[in-house]
């Protein structure tokens, strides 16, 4: 029920990547590190992801972008 409560806290006025950023933090609270990761768009684009687990494999483009993003570390530039 992750992705729900992502779209319950974005209808609410919350921002998708602070959305997404809260509900891997309430995941990993309740059960750890090591077991979620979250891709999100909103209405108008954005894109965002948050992860507790070493690794995330992401990808993203838009029309004339030209080129993929890709990123799997934490460190790696991703929206």
């Amino acid at each position: 029920m992750a992705s729900f409560r992502v779209a319950t806290l974005v209808r609410s006025g919350v921002r998708i990547n602070d959305a997404v950023r809260q509900v891997v933090d309430y995941v990993t609270k309740l059960f750890g590190p090591g077991n979620i990761g979250l891709i999100a768009i909103d209405s108008s684009g954005n894109v965002a992801s948050a992860f507790n687990t070493e690794v995330m494999g992401r990808a993203w483009s838009r029309e004339g972008m030209g080129k993929v993003i890709v990123a799997h570390l934490p460190s790696d530039p991703f929206p």
